[in-house]
């Protein structure tokens, strides 16, 4: 379902219909561009958002579950803006803006959770290899807690969002079904498919669009 726009050049489609398949895909490319970026605005946020919080309920709250620690604001907002790219890079790493983990499943938040959690073991690791890196245990754990918890938020609100977007027509999977029996009405009756074109085709023909998928996708 995801060939790439100049293959429709060799698709039996009439001029207007590759006309506007190819006006599809640009859209549909710019969509998931657009998708990414504020998947990593809203990432950003969040763990910036998670580390502040962390350091509310650690040092100002006056909990007494916690033991002294150093507790300068500075110290910890120069190391969150340290902690911060390291953590989203981490988020690159394991796939958290791979589309094929997105808008569906709870892949994508099996994923927040390894990042998450190699987040934390980078800070454990820093700590244990820098004995002058001093970070309050408590402030590291209610960080990992609260970024796992408020980037699944997020994505969550971004994933509903979508689903309503894609009721409107955008962040479909573009399709070409071949045929007109009952199996390609049922394909054509699924959710999240976009398809530029519905052909019943003589067997020769067919062979031809057949041929060319096979080496596309080759």
């Amino acid at each position: 379902m995801g060939s790439s726009a100049p293959a429709l050049d060799s698709i039996p489609l009439s001029k207007g219909e590759r006309g506007d398949a190819l006006r599809r895909w640009n859209v549909h490319v710019w969509e998931w561009k657009a998708l990414m970026a504020i998947l990593i605005v809203t990432d950003l946020l969040m763990v910036g958002l998670a580390f502040r919080v962390a350091y509310w309920i650690r040092f100002e709250t006056g909990l007494t579950i916690f033991a002294e620690a150093l507790s300068s604001n500075a110290y910890y907002e120069r190391l969150v803006l340290v902690l911060t790219p390291v953590w989203l890079l981490i988020f690159v790493v394991v796939g958290l803006y791979q589309r094929d983990v997105l808008l569906g499943g709870t892949e994508e938040y099996s994923r927040v959770f390894r990042g998450t959690s190699i987040g934390l073991l980078f800070i454990v690791m820093a700590g244990f290899l820098d004995p002058e890196l001093i970070i309050a245990r408590g402030w590291v754990v209610l960080a990992w807690g609260l970024t796992f918890l408020l980037i699944s938020l997020g994505r969550l609100v971004i994933r509903r969002i979508a689903y309503w977007l894609r009721s409107q027509g955008f962040f479909l999977a573009r399709a070409l079904i071949v045929g007109a029996n009952a199996e390609a009405s049922a394909v054509a009756e699924q959710p999240g498919d976009d398809q530029f074109g519905e052909a019943e085709f003589s067997s020769d023909r067919c062979e031809r669009v057949t041929e060319h998928v096979r080496r596309d996708a080759g």
